[in-house]
C-alpha cells in the first residue's frame, strides 16, 4: 500500500521534487468555459481534485449496495492507497502530486495525464431513444467495466465500419 511518505519520501525529498515550495503539483492555468459565459481558470491541483472526485463518485455509483460511509476506505483499498491520505485529498487538504496522479491513472486503467485534463460531461440526449441507449450503456459499463467497455467498443467499431 502506498502512503504519501512512501511516494514522496521525507519532506526534504518532496521539496526537492517540487522546487522547494513543498507543493507536489505543478501550477498550470487552464481555460475553462462555464455555462454562465465568462472564462475561469483552474490550476492543475483543482483539475486533479475535480477529476479525483469524479472517479470517486463513479466508484460509489458502481457499488450501490454498499453503505456510503465506508466507500472511501473501499476506494482506497481498490487504489492501494492509504484511506487517510485519500481523505486528505477528498477534503482538499492535500493536492495530488505527479507520482500519485500517475499511480491513480494506472490503477484505474486511465491514459497517462487523464487526471491533468478537464473532461466534458455527457450532454443531454436528443430524444427518448438516445436517452435509453445512453442509460443502458452506462448501466452495462458500470456493472462490468472491463467486459462492457470491450464489448461496446468492439460492437461500435463493427457498426461504424459497416456504415463507412
Amino acid at each position: 500500500m502506498y502512503t504519501y511518505q512512501s511516494l514522496f519520501g521525507s519532506s526534504s525529498s518532496a521539496a526537492s521534487l517540487t522546487g522547494g515550495n513543498g507543493n507536489a503539483t505543478e501550477k498550470h492555468n487552464w481555460e475553462t468555459r462555464t455555462d454562465k459565459g465568462p472564462t475561469m481558470t483552474m490550476d492543475s491541483a483543482q483539475i486533479r481534485h475535480k477529476n479525483f472526485m469524479k472517479l470517486f463518485d463513479d466508484f460509489i455509483n458502481r457499488h450501490p449496495g454498499e453503505p456510503r460511509r465506508g466507500m472511501l476506505k473501499l476506494f482506497a483499498g481498490h487504489l492501494a492507497l492509504s484511506d487517510r491520505y485519500l481523505s486528505h485529498i477528498k477534503c482538499n487538504r492535500k493536492n495530488i502530486g505527479n507520482s500519485v496522479a500517475r499511480a491513480l491513472e494506472e490503477r484505474m486503467g486511465l491514459p497517462h495525464g487523464w487526471l491533468d485534463r478537464e473532461h466534458e460531461t455527457v450532454s443531454t440526449a436528443a430524444d427518448a431513444k438516445e436517452k435509453l441507449f445512453l442509460e443502458t450503456a452506462l448501466v452495462l459499463f458500470r456493472a462490468q467495466p472491463n467486459e462492457a467497455r470491450d464489448l461496446m467498443i468492439d460492437l461500435l467499431r463493427e457498426r461504424l465500419h459497416d456504415v463507412v
